[in-house]
């Protein structure tokens, strides 16, 4: 939020150039955290639900097994 406010502060000097830069920085860094973690959930919610199926399989191979 620091990085917003200095590239406001940084247009309202005249740093206009060097103010765009840190705030479109500071967007692109929210924007990768975001996909980063949206991703990671991703593959969490496939990854437990491929476990929660495999476990019925495994345990009817058991009771055929028996």
């Amino acid at each position: 939020m620091m990085l917003f406010a200095g590239g406001i502060h940084l247009v309202n000097l005249g740093e206009s150039l060097f103010g765009v830069g840190v705030f479109l920085f500071e967007i692109v860094a929210f924007a990768g955290v975001y996909v980063n973690e949206t991703r990671r959930n991703q593959n969490a919610t496939l990854t437990s639900e491929r476990h929660r199926n495999e476990i019925p399989h495994e345990s009817a191979q058991l009771n055929e097994d028996s």
